[in-house]
């Protein structure tokens, strides 16, 4: 059993240059890994993590509501490292949601 990544982020939502923490670096697989994501609002929603290299994640995000009751609807992000340690990624852009 797969236990899913926490991941933080420190916004209610994601957008081009918000950034993302792991505890950890991301996983290495390129398999889609199971993910919680909590936002800076307390609101929280299920993700899906794959790491495409060592330079790009895609993070899919599931439709959740924020704290002030605002739905944010499914989304992916693409993602890149913003520190050496690989623990915090950056957002760089929305992708097509598949």
């Amino acid at each position: 059993m797969t236990t899913a990544l926490l991941l933080r982020a420190t916004r209610s939502h994601l957008y081009p240059g918000s950034v993302v923490t792991l505890g950890d670096d991301a996983p290495r697989a390129g398999i889609p890994h199971p993910a919680v994501i909590e936002f800076a609002d307390g609101s929280g929603a299920a993700a899906t993590l794959v790491r495409f290299d060592d330079d790009s994640l895609e993070l899919a995000v599931e439709a959740y509501v924020t704290h002030k009751r605002s739905t944010v609807t499914a989304r992916r992000w693409l993602l890149e490292p913003f520190n050496a340690t690989r623990t915090a990624w950056r957002v760089v852009r929305r992708l097509a949601v598949a």
